[in-house]
């Protein structure tokens, strides 16, 4: 019984451990995923996961994509906008991209944030910020 107790009890200390202050392990930023991809009627729907894990409050952020195909090679470009990012919160979007196939599309590259409107000062550099990941068959980079 002594030996389960001592057992619990190291397993908590080192559960508590992990995160004495309450911070976070993930670090400040603008993280962008592409969570899932979809075959529609009229091309690609795509899902994405925006996480804004600073203290900053984002009134527009829009991101210029450029898609390129299996072969490498860019097949269209595209703007869209996340609109408003509170501090600390996560937003999902979806997009439809008329006349393209989903299948055709092997990459998508965050070529830059044309918009990025914050109460964070002249001194935040939302490009440096941004971090992209993705689950699926289309890589999204920056």
């Amino acid at each position: 019984m002594r030996h389960r107790i001592g057992v619990l009890l190291i397993a908590g200390l080192f559960l508590f451990s992990g995160n004495v202050n309450g911070v976070s392990a993930e670090p400040e930023g603008l993280a962008i995923e592409l969570n899932k991809v979809e075959t529609v009627p009229s091309g690609c729907r795509l899902h994405f996961n925006a996480h804004n894990t600073t203290a900053v409050k984002f009134s527009v952020l829009s991101a210029d994509l450029v898609f390129f195909g299996p072969d490498g090679v860019m097949s269209s470009r595209s703007l869209v906008s996340f609109g408003l990012l509170h501090p600390n919160k996560r937003r999902f979007y979806s997009w439809e991209f008329p006349d393209t196939d989903c299948g055709e599309v092997s990459r998508i590259l965050v070529n830059g944030l044309e918009q990025c409107r914050h109460d964070g000062g002249e001194s935040f550099d939302c490009l440096s910020a941004l971090s992209t990941s993705y689950r699926g068959p289309i890589e999204l980079v920056k």
